[in-house]
């Protein structure tokens, strides 16, 4: 069910976006809609942005809020707000390694973060620990450094915590 609601919204988007131009990245005419992408050892869904196989949209389970990556003078900051399907909430996952950087689709840096303070943000990819992310079973995105998932809440931040099993710390 959760999974017809999703692709019903995301037709409406993608028409609303055809309309009015609302932002979406450029799809060749011959290109067809791209289908969810599933990580297969968590069951994770990535929503398609046809902007590429490996390109989506990343919903936080218990506030349905996107991740996104601030446009303008705030350069690095991360956080979630509605889902309006742009490119500062496009991220594309690089690579096929089970720990794999995050690449934001506007600025094209990657999601990093620090442990000693939670905060998440993104930096140039380079490769690093602290740029490499991973599903785990529960579709909690942990990361490879801190061993630590990727938090929100209803206020829009995003941070590193323990991994706890709570709906806010899942992802799809």
């Amino acid at each position: 069910m959760r999974y017809r609601i999703r692709t019903v919204l995301m037709s409406m988007a993608v028409m609303a976006a055809a309309v009015v131009g609302a932002g979406l990245a450029n799809t060749p005419a011959s290109a067809t809609a791209a289908a969810p992408i599933v990580e297969e050892k968590s069951g994770f869904t990535l929503e398609p942005a046809n902007v590429g196989a490996q390109s989506g949209y990343v919903r936080n389970s218990a506030t349905n809020r996107c991740l996104e990556q601030a446009v303008g003078g705030a350069v690095g900051h991360v956080f979630t707000a509605p889902c309006h399907y742009g490119q500062s909430q496009t991220w594309t996952w690089i690579g096929t390694a089970d720990y794999r950087p995050l690449r934001n689709l506007w600025s094209q840096e990657c999601l990093d973060g620090t442990q000693a303070t939670g905060r998440i943000y993104t930096l140039s990819c380079n490769g690093g620990n602290y740029q490499a992310w991973y599903f785990t079973p529960r579709s909690e995105i942990a990361q490879r450094q801190s061993q630590q998932c990727l938090d929100s809440n209803w206020e829009g931040s995003v941070y590193l915590s323990p991994c706890n099993q709570g709906n806010y710390q899942k992802w799809y």
